[in-house]
């Protein structure tokens, strides 16, 4: 019987990543992928995992999906993270789940936690826990080492854009903000972390550009020693969510 279960989907933003590596090693949690999709997909999910899912005193749900797959499954008292700026239907869902289930939200920022409460879910049933960040996994310095792995030069002027590829994310914005700098002084670079699932997007994205060798995307390290390569960090977010705190409080980091 374990203390905790986490579900995640198979596809997942770096912030729920963080927090399911932090679950997993300072509270023992048991980590567990969820492959959303439609409501007979999720539930056969559920009926696959609902020994572990009744048997842990807690549940921690990222997402709609492994919400829906944790409550079919039979959990007992659930703890749900939205993995992304709250949609009307999403908050109608979760309102109507909480009726019947104990289910609380934990929101990375006020403002999604005014998005829900604003929407009907009660207040006394979100909480807001702020990202942290290890500041140990940071360097003060640039990794010229790192870089150079990378086929970076050193009087490159790397930028990174650390959010994943979507709609949402503004990789064409980011593209075409480097291209710019890139007709001026062809020693700007764009540097990308999209995950492996999501790696094919940016390569048929890079395969459409000018210049291909403009844009490298970098799935097998992790983003903490990004930032040690890059000259900037660019966000551009097309949606009204902005930036994830934990992508940002890293970025400053």
């Amino acid at each position: 019987m374990s203390n905790l279960l986490a579900l995640r989907g198979p596809q997942f933003s770096i912030d729920t990543a963080v927090l399911c590596d932090t679950l997993a090693s300072r509270l023992n949690a048991v980590v567990r992928v969820a492959r959303g999709g439609d409501a007979l997909l999720t539930l056969r999910q559920a009926r696959a995992l609902r020994p572990e899912i009744t048997t842990a005193k807690q549940v921690h749900a990222f997402g709609l999906n492994c919400l829906a797959c944790a409550l079919a499954g039979g959990a007992r008292r659930v703890v749900y993270s939205p993995v992304g700026f709250p949609r009307r239907a999403e908050v109608n869902w979760l309102r109507a789940a909480m009726n019947y289930r104990r289910i609380d939200v934990v929101c990375p920022s006020q403002t999604v936690r005014r998005a829900m409460v604003s929407r009907g879910v009660a207040m006394s049933r979100t909480h807001v826990v702020r990202p942290g960040v290890s500041l140990g996994d940071f360097t003060p310095q640039r990794n010229e080492a790192l870089r150079a792995t990378l086929g970076y030069a050193p009087d490159d002027r790397v930028i990174f854009a650390p959010l994943e590829p979507g709609h949402e994310a503004g990789l064409s914005l980011a593209a075409w903000s480097v291209s710019l700098l890139n007709v001026l002084d062809k020693r700007h670079r764009l540097l990308t972390a999209a995950s492996e699932s999501r790696a094919g997007i940016v390569e048929n994205f890079c395969n459409r550009l000018i210049e291909p060798s403009l844009l490298t995307n970098v799935s097998h390290i992790p983003m903490q020693s990004l930032f040690g390569i890059a000259d900037a960090v660019l966000f551009t977010p097309t949606h009204h969510s902005g930036v994830s705190p934990l992508t940002l409080a890293m970025a400053m980091a």
